[in-house]
Formats: C-alpha cells, structure tokens, sequence
C-alpha cells in the first residue's frame, strides 16, 4: 500500500469523520438538555448502555440518541467522542470510542462528571 495509500486512507476517514458532523473542536449542538434531571438519575437512565467495571455493551447510535437524547455539546480527539449532556446540577460527559469510525456502533468507555 505504501505511504501513499496510507496518507489517502487518512484523508479519507478525516472527511468520512467531517462530514459526519465530528472534528477535532467543540460543537455545540442545538439538543435536548436534561436540565429536568439530575446527573444521578442520567447515569440510571443510561445503565441499559453502559456497564461501569463489566464487559462492553454494544449499541447503535440511533439506539442511544433515542433513550438519552442529543448530547448538548460534543468533541472527538484522536479517535475518541466526547458527548456533553447538560442535567440540572451539572454536565455528564460520556466517553467512547468514535462512533463515526465505526459505522454507527456505540461503545461507552466511561461516563464522567464534567
């Protein structure tokens, strides 16, 4: 393949990633907030998708955006996706691995309060 094809595979997976609505800086979003709940009652409302110190649970974007909503912010930095859930005593930030790199699927590596 050569250097070449790895530097087209990158661009390639660069725009597949921009036009898919993620890039290296924040994005506010015009989303749901969850100013209605507390970061408590977030983190039990998202259990069904995330099993803090178990196995990975496996869902699909559109599965998750249907339960929890569309995060209030977002980010990627090398190859991870921050979403930002604003809750009334705080932000939730949620950790995984790049949905758009992986054709949709979500995998959650850890929900944090930011």
């Amino acid at each position: 393949m050569g250097w070449v094809g790895v530097i087209v595979s990158i661009f390639v997976i660069g725009a597949i990633a921009h036009f898919a609505g993620w890039d290296e800086n924040s994005q506010p979003l015009t989303g749901q907030t969850h100013v209605g709940i507390t970061k408590a009652q977030w983190r039990q409302k998202a259990l069904p998708f995330y099993n803090p110190g178990g196995g990975i649970k496996l869902t699909t974007v559109a599965n998750f955006k249907a339960a929890m909503g569309e995060p209030s912010n977002t980010q990627t930095v090398e190859g991870h996706a921050y979403w930002y859930y604003d809750c009334a005593d705080g932000t939730i930030q949620v950790v995984m691995i790049d949905p758009s790199l992986s054709g949709g699927t979500l995998a959650i590596d850890s929900i944090n309060d930011y």
